[in-house]
């Protein structure tokens, strides 16, 4: 329940001592590591500033948590997709006190269990512009730019797709219309074939489900070499994905590279060959969301794979300069991993769980594991509903653990993982 109490309008500067960019896996952990470690430590005078509350606050552009990594299914199952995007006020667990929501108007939480904390959390339904050091400038549906200092910020803006596998919509009605329309599209009898250009993982799953839901309808995986998934995966699991995928009668089409779309649907291959399409989809591009770095930060840690330069500890860092107040983590950060959600979730524990450390005076003691050390495990699903798996070097087709964790693209298990509830209507 959220209760009125007032409007933001008139407040153009804000302070916080702990900034988090972005809602997803990588944010809401953050949010809920150091809930947890303040809860436990909330007693100790270094966290009393009179009558002011310590501040946590998340900036997020949509209202609620959306599982992202389910996207290739709820693109084509429909009451799925009501099941992967909930508010953050509905989220059991989370403890945020107060949002500040698209118009404007803050709403506090009525949650009795954290009535007294010495600590305030805010979630603002906003769009960062520019982070640097010390401050940040947002805007708030996109009205005038506001501005806010902060004592630590973990930027975990993730990365985007090209539409809808990243939607556009900041709420969750929204977020259904735009799965409703590439649906409507897909369905609709006239389209026969369908194509996906690009075989990530993305593509990858985006066929299988396509033709799992729509097993009449003939999909096309076109990918521009002789082998994917691009990462650097075994060749065993390679080949289990392509035989899922060959089971489910996936054509897929290798070493073939799309000139361009003809105004039929069909493709032009660059070898003058046409490829027979009804409907089409990109599976091609991702972008890192590190625009909103300031560009001066940009120069010293940006990468050419528009990666940010991280330490051990996920400090913004090159090797020379470190700036120890700024944490990346997720897919923005440079690591030798295979970026997942789990991925998120590790590197939100060890930077909140350093944040909190340095608050009360004590050493940073939380690192990633060494590079040599860092496991390349990735989960896939392939055609029929497959789930083929690579964890420390053991490659499975239909592991049971991970059948179940996929059933709603582990949605559950990591609101499990991380002891959240999951919402009633869920």
């Amino acid at each position: 329940m959220l209760q009125m109490v007032g409007k933001i309008s008139a407040i153009k500067s804000h302070f916080t001592n702990i900034l988090i960019i972005g809602g997803s896996y990588g944010g809401i952990t953050s949010v809920k590591i150091i809930r947890d470690l303040l809860k436990t430590r909330q007693t100790e005078n270094k966290l009393k500033g009179g009558d002011e509350k310590f501040k946590i606050t998340m900036i997020e552009p949509k209202e609620g948590f959306l599982n992202l990594i389910a996207i290739p299914r709820t693109l084509v199952d429909m009451d799925f997709a009501r099941t992967q995007y909930f508010k953050y006020t509905d989220i059991g667990g989370l403890g945020i006190h107060k949002v500040v929501d698209a118009n404007g108007n803050i709403k506090a939480t009525n949650n009795e269990e954290d009535k007294n904390d010495l600590f305030e959390i805010t979630c603002i339904q906003g769009k960062v512009l520019n982070v640097g050091e010390k401050e940040a400038n947002f805007t708030i549906n996109g009205d005038e730019s506001r501005n806010i200092k902060f004592d630590y910020v973990i930027l975990a803006s993730g990365r985007d797709r090209n539409y809808p596998v990243t939607p556009a919509g900041r709420t969750k009605e929204e977020f259904l219309n735009e799965m409703k329309e590439f649906y409507d599209i897909i369905s609709d009898e006239k389209i026969k074939t369908i194509s996906i250009i690009g075989a990530g993982a993305v593509g990858i799953e985006l066929s299988g489900e396509i033709k799992h839901y729509f097993p009449n309808k003939h999909v096309n995986l076109i990918h521009p070499h002789d082998s994917f998934p691009p990462e650097p995966l075994s060749g065993e699991l390679k080949q289990r994905v392509k035989e899922s995928l060959e089971r489910a009668n996936i054509d897929i089409h290798y070493d073939t590279r799309i000139q361009k779309e003809l105004e039929n649907g069909d493709l032009l291959t660059t070898t003058g060959s046409v490829i027979k399409s009804d409907m089409n989809y990109w599976s091609t591009s991702k972008y890192n969301n590190i625009k909103i770095v300031d560009k001066y930060l940009r120069s010293d840690f940006l990468l050419p794979d528009s990666t940010l330069t991280v330490n051990d500890m996920l400090q913004l860092s090159n090797g020379e300069k470190t700036i120890p107040n700024f944490f990346c983590i997720g897919d923005i950060a440079s690591l030798p991993i295979i970026k997942t959600a789990g991925w998120a979730l590790f590197m939100a524990s060890i930077v909140g769980k350093n944040i909190i450390s340095n608050l009360f005076e004590e050493d940073m003691k939380e690192k990633l594991p060494p590079a040599e050390k860092m496991p390349r495990g990735i989960l896939l699903v392939g055609g029929n509903g497959d789930v083929i798996s690579s964890n420390n070097g053991i490659v499975e087709l239909n592991n049971p653990e991970y059948v179940e964790a996929y059933k709603d693209y582990r949605f559950s298990s990591s609101f499990k993982y991380l002891e959240l509830d999951l919402p009633t209507e869920y």
